[in-house]
């Protein structure tokens, strides 16, 4: 049998600007999650487990990006992220939730801000880590293009 979860307190403006409810999001998730799952060969779990991880991680992340701390802006929990349509670029969705497989074929599960899940890729949790401190190391000392930073 399913459960019904909760949303959290922050998640509520969501819901009031949106008109839509938790579970919708929370299941949308869950199926890409377990999509993702299916066509990496990973273990595929049922849906109410997905469900069950993401809000999970939701909870424990009390609505911000869990790697970097940043603020999610949950009002885009609904938007169309295809960057064609509309003409909204994907910049516009840095700040979007998403949700990150902290290991892969695991079902432990990260809240974060898409620009970071975008970073991450098929990282570990470690290795994301590792690359962030190189890159916090390395400085402002090249800003692309070929040239040096000023």
């Amino acid at each position: 049998m399913d459960v019904t979860f909760e949303p959290p307190e922050f998640f509520n403006a969501v819901i009031a600007k949106t008109g839509r409810t938790y579970r919708q999001w929370l299941t949308r998730r869950a199926r890409a999650l377990r999509d993702h799952d299916c066509d990496a060969g990973n273990h595929v779990h049922e849906l109410a487990h997905y469900r069950a991880a993401i809000h999970t991680a939701l909870l424990r992340s009390g609505g911000v990006d869990e790697y970097t701390g940043k603020p999610i802006d949950w009002l885009l929990a609904f938007e169309n992220r295809n960057a064609q349509r509309g003409g909204r670029s994907r910049r516009a969705f840095a700040a979007a939730p998403s949700v990150d497989h902290v290991t892969g074929g695991g079902l432990t599960v990260a809240i974060c801000r898409d620009e970071t899940n975008t970073a991450k890729g098929c990282m570990t949790s470690d290795r994301f880590y590792e690359l962030c401190v190189a890159v916090a190391a390395q400085g402002p000392k090249f800003c692309g293009r070929g040239k040096p930073c000023q």
